[in-house]
């Protein structure tokens, strides 16, 4: 985990205004200051989009959501019709959607620029404008790039959403080593690299917006540990890892497994198909809690069940809760997410192994996060 020092100077790179780069050639300038959203905001995906991009700005959601504790998270409310300009969002909403981008005043060749909407004050001491917080936010892509494709599109809205969280600018690949927020970002081998992840946990549960660059430093954080406690399972089928780790107060789930690249239709399985399996997480009160896990998904409507039973305080083995809860599935391609259920909360996830062998997920409830894996 990085250290505190390394976290403040990372978000230094966001917040310290100036010219920033961008491009090759291409630099802007802006104000100093850290500018997040106040509350979390709502997450509103344009219904004109594509179904591709619908899904994949969904799985971006579920990443970031990961690294922060559930009162913080981004809620993802109804689709909106169509983009419109940031200024006509609403306060405390991000919207994504496809763009042509001709009108957006992106730089020449952009494939995705976000747009923010950002309240400012003149600092009378300092005699400066500074970036207070965020009111709304918008990131467009441009479905005729060549990064609109398969894992890049992923990568690219990570990218994005970043920006449209408050982390404003872009680092040094070679300070910040797997940081998608590269100005020409790579494609990311993570759901959300730590070093971005770390920042948005950081920032948003140990800093306040229009936190000034001066002030951040290893002591903005507060008590910050690099040691990181783990709960960890492993499915020798598919060659896969899941577990559910406590950083610096925050359970962040996360899985390690390739996503099938084959289809259902390709896979020879029919009907009924289940998997059976584990899950391991934290309550925020970091007790830790494990039970046996089930998914159930019916291939002709591409519905299913997500069942978690026998769930238990680890240390102690009495009943967590009830000892159960359960939701409804639906897939898009080899992804899958709930859509309804008795219990509050909601699991996200994929499948993994050359013919849907394994199930990797994350449960995110708010008494308990956690990460599951399950073998057909």
């Amino acid at each position: 985990m990085p250290a505190a020092n390394t976290v403040a100077s990372y978000l230094r790179e966001h917040s310290d205004g100036g010219p920033w780069k961008a491009g090759p050639a291409f630099t802007w300038t802006d104000d100093p200051g850290l500018a997040l959203f106040r509350e979390p905001p709502i997450v509103r995906i344009t219904a004109d989009s594509s179904p591709f991009f619908q899904a994949t700005a969904r799985r971006v959601v579920d990443a970031l959501n990961a690294w922060l504790p559930y009162d913080k998270h981004l809620a993802l409310g109804e689709d909106a019709d169509t983009l419109s300009l940031v200024e006509e969002i609403p306060t405390g909403e991000l919207w994504m959607g496809e763009s042509n981008m001709g009108r957006s005043g992106a730089r020449p060749g952009a494939a995705a620029q976000v747009d923010l909407d950002i309240d400012r004050t003149f600092d009378q001491v300092q005699q400066r404008w500074e970036k207070q917080a965020l009111r709304a936010t918008r990131v467009m892509v441009n479905p005729a790039s060549p990064e609109y494709q398969d894992e890049s599109l992923y990568s690219t809205l990570v990218h994005e959403a970043l920006h449209a969280l408050g982390l404003n600018g872009h680092v040094d690949m070679a300070d910040y080593p797997g940081s998608v927020m590269h100005y020409a970002y790579l494609l990311t081998v993570e759901d959300v690299p730590t070093s971005d992840g770390v920042a948005i946990l950081a920032a948003y549960t140990r800093l306040v917006s229009g936190t000034e660059p001066e002030s951040l430093d290893a002591a903005s954080l507060g008590t910050w540990s690099r040691n990181v406690a783990g709960l960890q399972g492993t499915l020798d089928a598919c060659d896969c890892t899941f577990g559910t780790n406590w950083v610096n107060g925050v359970a962040v789930p996360w899985v390690d497994g390739a996503v099938t690249t084959g289809t259902f239709a390709d896979s020879g399985l029919r009907g009924t198909v289940t998997w059976e399996g584990h899950v391991v997480g934290w309550t925020p009160a970091e007790v830790t809690v494990s039970g046996d896990t089930a998914l159930a998904v019916n291939l002709a409507s591409l519905t299913g069940t997500a069942d978690f039973t026998n769930l238990a305080v680890h240390e102690t083995q009495t009943v967590w809760g009830d000892g159960d809860l359960g939701y409804g599935l639906s897939l898009n391609g080899n992804y899958f997410r709930s859509t309804a259920g008795a219990d509050p909360g909601y699991v996200s996830g994929r499948f993994v192994g050359q013919r849907h062998d394994g199930a990797l997920g994350l449960l995110e409830h708010p008494d308990l996060t956690g990460a599951f894996g399950a073998v057909r």
